[in-house]
This record gives structure tokens, sequence and C-alpha cells, in this order.
């Protein structure tokens, strides 16, 4: 394991050497920061034990490490990060199955951090459901979890699993129905995954919203509700159809996708926070987004408010003013009026941070609001929130333009 580790390393980083030293006008693409952390890699193998247990990390958006079996019956699989010192938010991702049907337990134990993750199952690793309460047992800082295994495959995750080819597959699926959206590529990660964008509206609107996501891979609530948001903008119907005729809507929905598919916790492959990199930009994913609205300001564009969408324990919403009369203030009141039963919750903190919320806000002096989706935030309230959150975005943003209030 130390060695297949320490050969990773080594090809990320004669990787990362070969693209420093490649001319920019050769390659087309960023160049990536020349000073890389060291970062775990995990490996992409299949662990076959003697008494027919079988687990397998060969998937995108696994993290598994090493399984190690304690007797007959009981494994433990050691949850660690891919670099320290990084914020708690332990991902775990594998397969699991046996030769014959078999109780099995697996101790998920906590190296740094503790279980923030009630664990999903899955049969197909598209649909998913949490796994009974019954069958997860805590003690201390670790987590045991009872299977009933058999030949078919299981698949555990912290939650649902979207790896990065599930964006691009959104992406064009949206571009196939919508012939006013516009698909591209804005840049690449550190292992050449393609960052992409799409632009939503006529280009010739002045005026333009920015919706972002998955900065931090294992935020997938903040995902769903992201797309649950963009699906209500493309929305037959009068409001947005009269709003996609005065707004431009820039999509990014997955700032990191080099961390999404190595099962990271929080950083990049470069073992980076990409939302604390929006001041020196060394990571080519943060370079390659803020030198796209850079772009698009510089050619007219006037950003007008930008929503920045993660997850976190439960719901708040991270904002920039507190003034009453402001984009963001007339919008998470009409939320809260048309959701009476859901509590709107907003913390203030300050632009100090080098987040791209903050950068947005001191770069085109645009509101811009981190929607921070509940982990456990249930699924169905979750696509209400993100479909009324557009829905009074729009409104907001149609009456700042006009003058007077839209209805739908």
């Amino acid at each position: 394991m130390k060695q297949f580790l320490g050969t990773m390393w080594v090809l990320l980083i004669t990787t990362a050497c070969l693209c420093a030293m490649t001319p920019l006008a050769e390659t087309g693409r960023d160049t990536i920061q020349k000073d890389l952390v060291k970062v775990d890699l995990q490996s992409r193998r299949i662990h076959s034990f003697d008494n027919g247990v079988h687990f397998s990390g060969n998937f995108a958006g696994a993290r598994l490490g090493t399984p190690l079996k304690v007797n007959d019956s009981v494994f433990q699989v050691n949850i660690t990060p891919e670099n320290e010192p990084i914020n708690k938010s332990p991902w775990y991702a594998f397969k699991l199955w046996s030769d014959r049907r078999k109780d099995v337990y697996v101790t998920l134990h906590y190296t740094y951090g503790t279980h923030r993750y009630h664990p999903k199952l899955s049969t197909d690793g598209k649909r998913w459901k949490d796994m009974e309460k019954s069958n997860v047992t805590t003690s201390n800082e670790d987590v045991t979890l009872r299977f009933t295994t058999g030949a078919d495959t299981l698949w555990v995750a912290a939650q649902e699993l979207i790896p990065s080819s599930e964006a691009l597959y959104w992406a064009d699926s949206l571009a196939d129905k919508f012939s006013s959206l516009k698909k591209r590529v804005i840049g690449y990660s550190i292992l050449d995954r393609p960052v992409v964008s799409f632009r939503i509206g006529d280009k010739r609107n002045a005026n333009t919203l920015v919706v972002l996501s998955r900065q931090h891979p294992p935020e997938v609530t903040g995902y769903q509700a992201m797309q649950a948001f963009t699906e209500r903008i493309l929305a037959k119907n009068r409001l947005s159809s009269r709003f996609r005729k005065k707004f431009d809507v820039i999509v990014i929905p997955s700032i990191n996708p080099d961390g999404v598919d190595l099962g990271h916790w929080r950083h990049n492959a470069g073992g980076v926070d990409l939302n604390r990199d929006w001041d020196k930009f060394l990571q080519p994913e943060t370079r390659a987004v803020s030198g796209y609205l850079k772009a698009l300001a510089a050619n007219g564009d006037a950003l007008q408010f930008c929503l920045d969408f993660h997850s976190t324990e439960e719901d708040v919403f991270y904002i920039v003013t507190e003034e009453k009369q402001s984009i963001t203030q007339r919008w998470l009141a009409a939320i809260q009026r048309a959701i009476p039963d859901y509590k709107v919750n907003q913390s203030f903190h300050g632009i100090g941070s080098a987040t791209s919320k903050n950068w947005i806000y001191k770069q085109f002096g645009a509101e811009a609001v981190t929607y921070e989706v509940g982990d456990g935030t249930d699924r169905q309230l979750l696509k209400r929130i993100g479909e009324t959150a557009a829905d009074e975005l729009m409104k907001v943003l149609l009456e700042k333009t006009s003058g007077r209030k839209n209805k739908k």
C-alpha cells in the first residue's frame, strides 16, 4: 500500500512539473500550483478476504483505505482525510459483498474528526436509502455498521454518490432539451478534468445571475438543491420565461471534479480548500472560474447576484449584507413567506475570508449568498426549497430591474 501511494504521489508531482513547464499557448490550459502538498490518494482496488468477504474502492468517489479483518465477521475501515488540517467532514464510500450469505460488521474508525454522515445504501449506485438506525452502533469515536451480505453488491456511502461525470451528463441533458442553454469548458482541474459552465438566456442581456456548486466534494445536498434551483429557472412557465428574457444565468455545477472523484473530504487534488483560495488563486479551478467571471464583466455583463451552494449540519444562508431593502433580505423574506413551515436561518460574518461569496461582492459589487443545505435535509423538502428559492429570486431581480412587482 505504501509503495502504491508513493508511486501515485511521484506521478502526481511529475504531472504537475510537466504542466508547469509547458507553455500556456501550447496547452490552451491553465498551469497548476507548483508547490503541491502531499495528498493521501486512495487505492482503487478490490480487497478480498479468506472468509469470502470482499470490499471495493474501485470507483469514482470511493474512500475506503485498507480494510482490516478483526475476526471472521468483523472488519475495520480507517476513515482518513486526504491531508491535514482540514474541515472535519469525514467522507466514506465503498462496495461490499460476500461469496455466501453472511452477517458482516464494519467499524468505521475515525482518525481525524468524528462521524458526521449517516450511512446511505444502494444496490446500483444510483438509488439510495438511509441505513436502518438499528444497524448503526456508536461506541466512543467509532461507528459499527451491521450488514447481511451476499453475492449481490451493496454500495455504502456517506451521502448519495454523484461523481463528476454525472454533473457533465446533467449539463448535457439540459443542453439537449433547451436550445437557449450553451455549455462550455472554462478550465481544467489539476488532474485534467474539465470545469464546465453553462449559460442560460440571451447573451444580449446585460444582467447576470451566477450559480456555483460543489467546491467541497461531500456536499451533495447543496448540489441537489442547485439542480432544483437551476431546473426551475429553465421551467416552462411565465415567470421563468420572462426572467430568461431579461437575465443571463451562469451555472458552474462542479468546481472541484478531482476532489469529488478522488473521494476527498474537502480539498482538491492539490490538498487545498478551494473556498479559501479566492484571494491568491493558487489553484487552477478557482483561477478558471474567477477568470471566466471577470471576462464576462469585461464584456459588459452586469453581475447582479451570486448564489453558491454548499452543505453543512443544518440549513443556513451566509450573507454579505443585512440591509433590509437589499436583494438578499427581500429574497430571504420572500422564501420565508412562501414556506412558512420552514425556518430561514441567516448568518452574517463579514467579508474577510477568502470565499467565492466575499470575492464576488468585493470584485463586482454584487450581492452574494452561500446557501448551506443540511446534510440530512429531507430530499423532497430540499427540492421544494430550491424551486421556491429560484421563484422568489427571479421575482426580486425582475422587480429590481423593472421597478415594478412581477407575478407568475
